[in-house]
């Protein structure tokens, strides 16, 4: 299985073009700037080749990230936001993380970043990111394998409970770039 997952990606990676996605968004904002900030950046439809082309995304006050690239503790081998941290954000600026708000189970609900332009710390990640301003809700459906056994044949009777549960994840509300709008995917 490795190796056809090896080889199916190595396929894509030369014909499906890329697009900033965040699944599981978080709103953050950036204090150190006027509410009417806007800064274009171009985003590569293939990074390894450049001379394809790419799309034009706005870095703007209010954007989005992915909830898994937000830690409320910092680990050193957490790569994503964390109190007190620079991350880059891809294709723009380095963001420093001034706080992380949380609701009253604890989940991160927001965050709170100074862009930095010329950072103190170089980020050791750069992360993909969505504008508020720039953002299309979309249903993701993310998939796995079907089983959790490498031979479900030797389950027996019981294969059925050789499903994986995580096979199918949807996610109802992520949050893509617009530009995914005028895209033709035959």
């Amino acid at each position: 299985m490795g190796l056809l997952d090896h080889c199916i990606r190595k396929d894509l990676d030369a014909k499906a073009r890329r697009i900033f996605a965040v699944m599981d968004p978080v709103k953050v904002t950036i204090d150190n700037v006027d509410a009417n900030f806007a800064e274009k950046f171009t985003a590569l439809h293939f990074p390894k080749e450049k001379e394809k082309g790419g799309y034009e995304i706005t870095l703007t006050k209010e954007f989005y990230v992915d909830r898994s690239d937000i830690r409320l503790e910092d680990h050193k081998d957490f790569y994503g936001f964390a109190p007190g941290k620079v991350v880059g954000l891809k294709y723009a600026y380095p963001v420093k993380v001034k706080e992380i708000k949380t609701n009253d189970k604890n989940e991160i609900v927001e965050m709170i970043v100074d862009l930095e332009k010329e950072p103190s710390t170089k980020p050791k990640t750069f992360v993909q990111w969505v504008s508020v301003k720039e953002a299309v809700t979309v249903t993701a459906n993310l998939y796995d394998v079907l089983f959790t056994a490498y031979d479900p044949n030797g389950m027996g009777d019981d294969w059925l409970k050789g499903l994986n549960p995580n096979s199918l994840i949807i996610k109802n509300n992520a949050k893509v770039h617009k530009s995914v709008l005028g895209m033709n995917f035959n």
